[in-house]
């Protein structure tokens, strides 16, 4: 439609357009009757046949009207629904909003948000959503461009009602439209959502607010849905070290792929981000403690969790370690300094006394019949040590010789080759399970006959493994969240010599190599 020759929907005046959509498009506009700012949105209908038309209209009708009963201040309220008299597109009359809009302000240089104002913006939008769910109703399509943010820094959702008729009228059969990256993966099996779905779309719309990047991306619609269903995303501390443990553990439970893993009410997650807000571990840790008094994570997450923690520990104590590196000789010279006195002191008493024990002139006791020394002796003989009895001495036992001479595990050195094609990332090595290596990697962007062809990086590292046969586990996740590839593979590592895995990155799958 064509905005310069509309200008009423009914008795509201048109006075500008604020945006363009895939389902119509919005105006702001003022309501004479009470002199209020509203802003209209219009419904699309093209290519609709008949009674499909018929059936839409209906239905959104009945779905205005439902949200029409949400008043919250986390919610865009809907004011009234009508139907343009000479071109019969539907229209839906909400509160206007002096702000702008989530997918805009992500949109900018930094495409990132300070801490404290994603966590209370996330707040804001838990609280909203756990209003709607109690009474029944499903956004379906939570996403940054449905999100309003007011210029005293709240959020504000948009489009409750007709988003679940906006997919419905942009469904083909095969074929997933609208935002994958933020649905559900029941939503992309076709299954019925409830609120829990809307949850996990606020969950990726956090990571996203804090790292400034989707936790799913691809370079297709296909590639995308395929790791909303199958890929865990980089923890969202691998971007910001400053970020508290607890805040990978909100998010991963808001993204769980299992619904019943996630967080069951807008309430429960909206709690947690306030203890966040405050420094505080999040609430439903404390309340889910195990009986020997560890939190409790969802068995879904369990794998997740426990790697996301290895990794960071480790990249913890390898900077702990560099730092102290640093320090050590700097606290060395610092404790001379203060400590010298008392140290000189100490060393010069204690050279006194045991010296002492050998320049000391003794006379012998005079005995009745004994003529006196000519002169005095110096004693320079120590003691004699009395002789121990043998018939005392315990035989040593074969046990007991076995766990004096016990000797440490013969290690073996293992190279690690990589072969990778992104910018960063991070490459983590397991071996039974345990992890042993987990570093950043690099690549450089390569050109022939000056025009850049990508980006191509080779990271080597050595290291010690107990030798024997271990089964060995590599894992390679890329930065910007477009590569997240394990492989497994049983190796039988010698002492005696020097083996190299290989580890090559296709754009499907991680391959191992042991040579």
């Amino acid at each position: 439609m064509d905005s310069r020759k509309v200008t009423h929907f009914g008795r509201y005046q048109v006075l500008a357009e604020l945006g363009r959509g895939a389902m119509g498009l919005v105006y702001k506009a003022r309501d004479p009757q009470i002199d209020r700012l509203v802003a209209v949105k219009t419904i699309s209908l093209l290519n609709q046949g008949t009674e499909e038309e018929l059936e839409y209209r209906k239905r959104f009708f009945l779905e205005a009207r439902a949200a029409g009963r949400l008043s919250h201040p986390g919610i865009v309220t809907i004011y009234d629904v009508g139907e343009d008299p000479s071109t019969h597109t539907p229209y839906i009359v909400m509160e206007y909003v002096a702000g702008e809009s989530l997918n805009n302000l992500l949109g900018g240089q930094q495409g990132r948000m300070p801490l404290k104002t994603a966590l209370q913006l996330a707040q804001d939008l838990a609280e909203a959503l756990d209003y709607a769910h109690a009474q029944g109703v499903v956004h379906r399509d939570i996403k940054p461009a449905n999100i309003l943010v007011t210029e005293d820094g709240h959020a504000k959702i948009t489009d409750f009602g007709i988003a679940k008729l906006n997919l419905a009228l942009m469904t083909v059969p095969g074929h997933v439209l609208g935002t994958p990256a933020y649905m559900s993966p029941e939503q992309l099996e076709g299954q019925e959502l409830d609120g829990r779905s809307d949850l996990f779309s606020l969950g990726v719309i956090l990571y996203a607010m804090l790292t400034g990047h989707r936790p799913f991306q691809g370079n297709s619609a296909t590639t995308v849905c395929f790791k909303v269903a199958n890929r865990e995303p980089l923890p969202a501390s691998t971007f910001d070290t400053s970020f508290p443990p607890e805040l990978d553990y909100v998010i991963a439970r808001c993204m769980a792929k299992d619904r019943t893993a996630r967080y069951q009410t807008g309430r429960e997650l909206a709690l947690d981000l306030s203890s966040l807000l405050k420094g505080q571990a999040p609430r439903s840790q404390g309340d889910s403690a195990s009986p020997t008094g560890e939190p409790a994570q969802p068995s879904a997450l369990s794998t997740v969790a426990r790697e996301m923690a290895e990794i960071r520990s480790a990249t913890t104590q390898l900077h702990q370690r560099r730092i102290s590196a640093f320090l050590s000789p700097l606290r060395l010279l610092e404790m001379l300094r203060h400590q010298a006195p008392a140290i000189l002191t100490a060393t010069a008493v204690f050279v006194l006394l045991f010296s002492g024990v050998w320049i000391i002139r003794q006379k012998p006791f005079a005995t009745p019949g004994t003529p006196p020394p000519s002169s005095s002796v110096i004693s320079t003989t120590p003691k004699s040590l009395p002789v121990p009895d043998l018939r005392q001495l315990q035989p040593i036992t074969s046990a007991a010789l076995a766990k004096q001479t016990k000797r440490a595990p013969e290690m073996a050195s293992l190279q690690l080759q990589l072969m990778h094609h992104f910018k960063s990332g991070t490459v983590s090595v397991w071996s039974d399970n345990r992890l042993v290596y987990t570093h950043e990697i690099h690549g450089e962007p390569t050109k022939k006959l000056v025009v850049f062809r990508g980006v191509q990086g080779k990271d080597l590292a050595k290291l010690r493994v107990p030798a024997g046969s271990h089964q060995l586990r590599v894992r390679v996740q890329s930065q910007e969240s477009t590569y997240d590839q394990s492989a497994e593979i049983v190796a039988t590592l010698r002492k005696d010599a020097e083996q190299v895995l290989s580890a090559k990155c296709d754009k499907q799958r991680l391959a191992l190599v042991l040579q």
